[in-house]
C-alpha cells in the first residue's frame, strides 16, 4: 500500500511538472468557436486536443472561458457556481505549473479578472476588488518579464480603462490597492491589439474579442469626429468584414457603435445582416438593441423585441429596462393603461445593478407618466432625426410642464443643436440647462456640463473645458451618475495628458 501511494504521489507530481501551455492551433480553432458562441463545437475541439495532449492547460482555459460566458451572459446562480468550482481547480493546477510560459501569468490573470466581473454582478465588491488586485499585479509582472507578449495589451489595456475611469466615491479603491491607469494609454493598447490580431494568424483568435473591446471604450471615452471615422474605417477591414456576419459580438459592437453615432437605420440593416450559427447560444443583448434602434424612429414594432428579451432572457440585467421600454411603446400611442401594468410588472423581475434599470426601477415606483412629447423629441433625438425632434418639442404644450419637464425641454433643445452642429445655439441652452437645474437632483445639468466641456475642448479652450468637467464631478445628482462622472473623469485625465 505504501508503494502505491508513492507511485500515485510521484505519477501526479509528473503530471505537475510537464503541464504546460500550448496555444496551437486546435486550441486557437476553439477559442474563435467560443467567440461566435458555437460552444458545442467549441468543446469538441477542446476533447480532442485534451485527448492528444493531456498536460497543455490551454483547453481546460477555454473550457472555463466557455463556462464564464454562459455564467455572465445568462446571469444563472448554477452557471456561475459551476464556473467558480471549475475555475479554482484550474488556477491550482496553472500555478503549481513549471512551465515557465508568458501565458502562465497571463491566463491567471485573465482569470482572476473575469472573478472580478463576476463578483461585481453579484455586488460582492470586496471580493471583487481582491480579485480586479490579483490579475492586476499579475499581468504587470507578466508585462516586465515578457514585454513583447502581444496578449498583455488585452489585459493592460482593459484595466488602463477602467481605472482610468472609476468615479470619484471609489478612490479609496485605488489608493487601497495603489492601483494606477490611464485611459489614452488603455486606448492605445486595445487599439494595438486589434491592428495585430487583424492582420496576424498567429493572435487572430483575439480579434473579435479586442474589438469588442476598443469599440465600447471608442464609444464610451472618444468623443472627436475623427475617432468616429476612425472606428468606422476600421469596421470596414477585409478580415473583419469577412467575419462580421455570423459573429454576434462583433455585430454587438458595431450595430452599438452605428445607434451611438445616431446612424439608426444602419445599425438596424446591421442586425438583420446576421447569419445564425447552428447551435450557437442566441445573444439576448441584440434584442434589446434591436428594439432600442426601432423606438429611437418610433416604430412600434420595437415592442416584439423588448417582450422576447423580457419574456426569454433569464439574467437580471436590463429586464426592468425592457419592460420600461416596452411600456413606452404602449403610451406614445396612447396606451395609458397598458403602459402602467408594464411599468408595475417591471417591479417583479430583474434587479437594478446596472443605471438603465435603475432609472426603470425610479419611473415605476415613482408612477410619474413621461410627458409623451418630451419623450417622442428624446427618441428621436437618439435616432438622429433631429428636426422631427425639434419640431415635436416646438410643438409641445409647455405650459402643463413640471419643473423637471421644464427643465428637461431645454436640455433637450442644447442636445439636438449639438449634435445637429449648431454649437452657438447648443451653448445658450447647455448653459441655460446648468442654470435651471444645478441643485436639482436630476441629471440634465451635470450632463450639460460635461457636453459643454465636450464643445470648448474641441474649440482649444481648455480652461474653459476644464471648469465644465470639474462642476461635473462636484454636482449631486442621482440618475445615470456614474457614466456621467466616468466621462468626465476621463476627458479631465485626457486634458491633463
Amino acid at each position: 500500500m505504501r508503494s502505491f501511494f508513492i507511485i500515485l504521489f510521484l505519477f501526479t507530481s509528473s503530471l505537475a511538472f510537464s503541464a504546460n501551455f500550448n496555444f496551437n492551433q486546435n486550441c486557437k480553432r476553439a477559442y474563435e468557436k467560443m467567440m461566435i458562441f458555437d460552444f458545442e463545437s467549441a468543446n469538441k475541439i477542446l476533447v480532442n486536443e485534451k485527448a492528444l495532449h493531456p498536460n497543455n492547460l490551454i483547453p481546460d482555459y477555454i473550457s472555463t472561458y466557455i463556462l464564464f460566458w454562459k455564467a455572465a451572459l445568462n446571469e444563472e446562480e448554477d452557471d456561475m457556481d459551476i464556473y467558480e468550482e471549475k475555475v479554482d481547480e484550474l488556477i491550482d493546477e496553472i500555478e503549481d505549473a513549471s512551465d515557465k510560459s508568458a501565458y502562465k501569468n497571463f491566463l491567471l490573470s485573465d482569470i482572476y479578472l473575469r472573478g472580478a466581473y463576476i463578483k461585481g454582478m453579484q455586488t460582492s465588491y470586496m471580493s471583487a476588488a481582491y480579485k480586479f488586485n490579483r490579475a492586476y499585479n499579475l499581468v504587470q509582472e507578466n508585462k516586465k518579464e515578457y514585454p513583447n507578449f502581444i496578449p498583455n495589451k488585452k489585459l493592460i489595456g482593459l484595466m488602463n480603462v477602467g481605472i482610468g475611469t472609476v468615479p470619484k466615491k471609489y478612490n479609496w479603491v485605488l489608493k487601497l490597492f495603489n492601483f494606477e491607469g490611464n485611459v489614452k494609454e488603455g486606448l492605445k493598447q486595445l487599439e494595438d491589439l486589434l491592428r495585430i490580431s487583424a492582420n496576424s494568424t498567429d493572435y487572430h483568435f483575439l480579434m473579435s474579442e479586442s474589438l469588442l473591446l476598443y469599440s465600447f471604450t471608442m464609444e464610451t471615452f472618444e468623443v472627436s469626429k475623427s475617432s468616429e471615422q476612425k472606428l468606422l474605417s476600421i469596421y470596414e477591414w477585409e478580415s473583419i468584414k469577412k467575419e462580421l456576419p455570423q459573429n454576434q459580438f462583433m455585430i454587438f459592437s458595431k450595430a452599438s457603435f452605428l445607434k451611438h453615432i445616431k446612424k439608426t437605420d444602419e445599425a438596424i440593416a446591421c442586425i438583420q445582416g446576421m447569419q445564425t450559427v447552428e447551435g450557437s447560444m442566441h445573444f439576448y443583448y441584440l434584442d434589446f438593441l434591436m428594439g432600442e434602434c426601432l423606438l429611437n424612429k418610433l416604430d412600434y414594432s420595437a415592442a416584439n423585441y423588448f417582450a422576447r428579451y423580457a419574456k426569454e432572457y433569464h439574467g437580471n440585467s436590463y429586464r426592468r429596462a425592457a419592460y420600461r421600454k416596452w411600456a413606452w411603446t404602449y403610451l406614445l400611442q396612447g396606451n395609458g393603461k397598458a403602459y402602467e401594468q408594464k411599468m408595475a410588472a417591471s417591479l417583479e423581475i430583474g434587479n437594478d445593478n446596472r443605471n438603465a434599470d435603475q432609472q426603470a426601477t425610479k419611473e415605476a415606483e415613482n408612477k410619474t407618466i413621461p410627458n409623451v412629447d418630451l419623450l417622442k423629441a428624446r427618441l428621436l433625438f437618439d435616432g438622429g432625426y433631429y428636426e422631427v425632434a425639434l419640431q415635436m418639442l416646438n410643438n409641445s404644450n409647455k405650459s402643463s410642464f413640471s419643473k423637471r419637464q421644464s427643465i428637461e425641454f431645454v436640455y433637450r433643445k442644447a442636445r439636438i443643436y449639438d449634435d445637429w452642429n449648431k454649437t452657438g445655439k447648443a451653448i445658450t441652452y447647455y448653459k441655460k440647462t446648468i442654470e435651471l437645474g444645478r441643485d436639482e437632483t436630476y441629471y440634465f445639468a451635470a450632463n450639460a456640463a460635461l457636453h459643454l466641456g465636450y464643445i470648448y475642448e474641441k474649440q482649444g479652450r481648455k480652461s474653459e473645458a476644464k471648469i465644465m468637467y470639474k462642476d461635473c464631478l462636484d454636482m449631486d445628482f442621482d440618475e445615470y451618475q456614474e457614466g456621467i462622472n466616468q466621462k468626465a473623469k476621463a476627458a479631465l485625465e485626457r486634458l491633463e495628458d
